[in-house]
């Protein structure tokens, strides 16, 4: 299910890394699917079985969901894909 993040911490995306890429990137859309924060150069990883990347975009909104997903590519095109019903998370609520 979704996962609940802390709007106090860094977020940080994993995924696996596909060994056979140039370069990766990632986007985030809302629970509306606008588009949220992207990062279309995404250097590739070698050395390691995951790849990491911080969210560097706009104050996430409490309550909202959201759902990120990373595109592996050769200099050709992309080869893979996050899996579309992964990715998806939900910046907690303020409790007072």
């Amino acid at each position: 299910g979704p996962e609940a993040v802390d709007p106090t911490q860094t977020l940080t995306f994993i995924w696996a890394d596909d060994s056979s890429e140039d370069f990766y990137s990632i986007v985030v859309y809302n629970a509306y699917g606008d588009l949220v924060w992207e990062d279309p150069n995404v250097p590739r990883v070698t050395g390691s079985t995951t790849v990491e990347v911080d969210y560097d975009g706009p104050t996430l909104e409490a309550g909202m969901y959201y759902q990120w997903r990373a595109t592996s590519h050769r200099t050709s095109g992309p080869i893979s894909l996050t899996e579309d019903l992964k990715g998806v998370f939900f910046v907690a609520p303020d409790v007072q």
